[in-house]
This record gives C-alpha cells, sequence and structure tokens, in this order.
C-alpha cells in the first residue's frame, strides 16, 4: 500500500482560480479538427512514477516522454 498511498499523495500543478469568472451564453456549433494536446509533468510527479510504478517501468518511461493526452483528435459539437 506504500507506493499507492505516494501516488494518491501527488498534489496537481493545476488548481482552480479564486475567483472563476462566469461562462458566457454560447451559440452555434464547436469544431475540432485534428487537434493534439500534452502536457509536461513536474519532475516530483516523474520521480513518483517511476519509483511507485516499478512492474509498468517501460509502459511509464514511454508516458512520461511522450505524454500526449490527445493524438490528432477531430469531432463536432452542435448546438443544444
Amino acid at each position: 500500500m506504500g507506493r499507492i498511498n505516494n501516488v494518491f499523495k501527488i498534489k496537481p500543478d493545476i488548481t482552480s482560480p479564486v475567483k472563476p469568472a462566469a461562462p458566457q451564453a454560447l451559440q452555434g456549433n464547436i469544431s475540432f479538427d485534428h487537434v493534439f494536446f500534452r502536457y509536461e509533468l513536474s519532475e516530483k510527479t516523474k520521480k513518483l512514477i517511476k519509483e511507485n510504478f516499478i512492474d509498468f517501468k517501460d509502459t511509464f518511461t514511454r508516458a512520461i516522454e511522450n505524454n500526449w493526452v490527445i493524438k490528432d483528435m477531430s469531432f463536432d459539437i452542435k448546438a443544444g
């Protein structure tokens, strides 16, 4: 349980704003065309992953080096 508890102790790098802005009303359709998204893991998070997922070393090494969350995704969102 020690390794999994270390994972649960990871604090997110992104936090909610103290005073979030109110969203405006949206109209029309939304299209996403060939979207890619990735983010950099902090060194602390990389270290925790390497230490606590020893059994999945190859998988997580690739994930750390190539941490795409979305790769070449396209979709449309219709109004309503």
